[in-house]
This record gives C-alpha cells, structure tokens and sequence, in this order.
C-alpha cells in the first residue's frame, strides 16, 4: 500500500514518517507550522528578531528530539511545548529592547490565516482583528497572550496549553478566565471612548460569555478555528 500523499498526510503522519529519516516530511511540518510558531512566540518574545530565532530553534530542537514524540498522540501540543521553552530562552538571553523597537516588532507581526474567523461578531475584518490584538498587547501580560493563542487561535486544550506552557489544568483555565475578563473591559473602554455608539455597543457583547463562534473566542471564550494543521 503506497504511503499517503504528503499534503493529504495528517501532521502526526508526518512526524511518524519524519522518524524513520523521512527529510521530506519534516519539511512539510516544518512549512505547516512556521507562521503558527512565528505567530506564538511573538506573543512571547520582546522582539521580532527574538521571535524569528525562537521559531528557528524549535524546529531545531524538533528534529533533534523527534524519536521522542509519540506519534499516538497530537503533535501540535508536542510542538508547542518545545516553542515556549525556545521563547522562554530567547527572552532570558537578550538584552533590553528600546520601547520604539518593541513596538515596530508588535506592528509587524504577522496575522495568523485563521485569525479572521475569531472577528465575525464585531467587525469581520482583518482591522479589527489586528485592533483586539493590539489591545490584547498592552493590557494582557506575554503568558496570558501565549494562553489565549493556543486556546483559540491553535485550539488546544486546557490541558495540552497547559503542558505546553508548564502549567497546570486549572491554572490554564483561571488564567485564561482572568485575560478574558481583562481584554473585555479593556476593549469595552476603548470602544466607549469612541464618538460612535454602535462600536461601543459592540464592545459590550465581549463581556458576555457563550461557548461558540466568533471573536469572543478570544474575548470571551468562544472558539471559531477552521483549517490548519492540527
């Protein structure tokens, strides 16, 4: 039975027939998962050029630590555990930025392709998508960014965040209801001091708290993920 075509290959396909020396399907996780990395550790890192040898690293320490992953398992957790200990040291080793330098990095980051989705209930465009991020940068602290990226943009579980992020289940879970509650107070305030009544009042539906679809994925905890790797 010849094997699956790389692009119809599950990610955990991959990584089984990237440890048996297969250099090809490294390269296709590696092309499947480098803007979702690059996305997750910019939340993490004071740089983007911290951010671009973050992702470097842990496709690095991938390859090297692969005949430790099993393959029975989903790989995008496994991954994502090894992105934040490469973030966590590319912070640990560099120096302080100036505040100008860190706020090109922030203006420059990439938007994730399934970002979008998460802006369907306010404004359902890539400016408000950038805007809640924004808002999400100043007031959020990097390990409530990095919770809410793998929660509702890579949609991982509170247990697998929280592996990923060393942390516990319900350490995940209080944390991530703690950045929710922020970022709607901060986005409801924002919109208040707008001269229009109807981005304030769009504002307000961030605060309420059902479980599916939309922008309140992030705000307010509802998960609307479609495509990607998984």
């Amino acid at each position: 039975m010849s094997p699956t075509p790389l692009h119809e290959a599950s990610c955990e396909e991959l990584a089984r027939r990237a440890q048996g020396g297969s250099e090809i399907c490294f390269a296709a996780l590696v092309e499947r998962y480098e803007a979702r990395i690059m996305g997750f550790v910019l939340r993490r890192c004071a740089s983007a050029s911290d951010a671009e040898d973050a992702t470097q690293d842990t496709f690095v320490r991938a390859w090297r630590m692969l005949h430790r992953y099993d393959p029975s398992r989903r790989f995008s957790p496994w991954l994502f555990t090894l992105a934040a200990r490469a973030a966590q040291e590319a912070n640990r080793g560099a120096s302080r930025r100036a505040r100008h330098e860190a706020e090109s990095a922030r203006l420059s980051r990439p938007e994730p392709r399934d970002l979008g989705d998460l802006a369907d209930d306010r404004a359902g465009n890539a400016a408000e998508v950038r805007r809640v991020w924004g808002v999400a940068d100043r007031v959020l602290s990097a390990e409530q960014r990095a919770l809410l990226w793998l929660r509702f943009v890579e949609g991982l579980s509170a247990a697998e965040a929280g592996a990923a992020m060393g942390k516990s289940e319900v350490g995940v879970r209080v944390s991530v209801f703690r950045a929710r509650q922020r970022l709607a107070e901060a986005l409801a305030a924002e919109d208040l001091a707008r001269p229009s009544a109807g981005a304030a009042a769009s504002a307000s539906e961030c605060e309420r708290a059902p479980r599916s679809g939309g922008l309140s994925g992030v705000a307010s905890g509802r998960r609307t993920v479609s495509g990607g790797a998984r």
